[in-house]
């Protein structure tokens, strides 16, 4: 796809242009808009722009495990947290194994202050990844929440192990 390869090349308003004109071509076209959806999200950072084409895509499959989880990613950019906590349950219910989107959940329900939320899903988090350390991260921030120090800590210790996480 053109506008894939110019996005590559770092050229993205002609990258841009290209998506928009396949789009325009074929206004069906899920991949043309997922593709600028995440230039919108991640080279452009226009949340806006990026939402109207995740939406896009759910006007054409409601079933799309990737275009809720972006959306949620948008939302929790924007600071739109019962956005993205709306979107994100969609993602986890579409993608009961997908570790980003428990993640993403977790991180969402613990800046909403919903830290038994939060720690249910990070929990279900660290079940499918096991020893990553950002289900240990949020689950942590969770039960530091719930007023469960000792817990916290252990937590974060893990979390700490994982030389990959933040």
């Amino acid at each position: 796809m053109l506008g894939r390869t110019l996005e590559n090349l770092g050229m993205n308003t002609q990258s841009e242009a290209a998506y928009l004109k396949a789009i325009e071509i074929n206004t069906a076209y899920d991949k043309a808009h997922n593709n600028l959806g995440v230039l919108y999200f991640s080279k452009l950072q226009d949340y806006d722009k990026a939402i109207e084409q995740f939406m896009a895509i759910l006007s054409i499959n409601r079933e799309d495990h990737d275009a809720y989880l972006m959306m949620g990613r948008c939302y929790i950019e924007k600071k739109e947290y019962r956005s993205a906590e709306g979107a994100l349950r969609k993602a986890v219910e579409l993608g009961p194994t997908d570790y980003e989107s428990h993640l993403f959940l977790s991180e969402t329900l613990v800046k909403l202050g919903s830290y038994s939320d939060a720690f249910s899903i990070s929990s279900q988090a660290i079940k499918i990844k096991g020893k990553e350390g950002g289900g240990y991260y949020y689950r942590g921030l969770a039960n530091k929440g719930l007023g469960k120090k000792s817990a916290a800590i252990a937590d974060f210790e893990q979390a700490a192990t994982d030389k990959d996480w933040k």
